[in-house]
């Protein structure tokens, strides 16, 4: 993450690359936007937005699809199951 120009309305840049524009896929972006988004997160950053390429000379065919499966798988947190602090004994079904 880098900090925004002088000018720039945005306080923080999040600069998350595709590889070769041939070899751009969906998967690419929803890496990309899965990592960008954890990013933002660690920085408790309070919003991010995105610019998706453009398809011609890409293999990308669900840009926005992917960007937000991508977002979503990574900001995911199943924590149905974790305690909440210490010495609050086992709860029924906890080993």
């Amino acid at each position: 993450m880098m900090k925004a120009p002088s000018g720039f309305e945005a306080k923080n840049i999040i600069l998350a690359g595709l590889g070769k524009r041939a070899d751009a896929t969906d998967y690419s972006i929803f890496g990309a936007a899965g990592k960008a988004a954890q990013l933002a997160n660690e920085a408790e950053l309070e919003s991010i937005a995105f610019v998706l390429p453009e398809g011609a000379g890409t293999r990308i065919r669900n840009a926005a699809r992917a960007l937000c499966e991508g977002v979503l798988y990574a900001l995911y947190s199943f924590d149905e199951f974790k305690r909440q602090g210490k010495g609050e004994g086992k709860e029924a079904g906890a080993c």
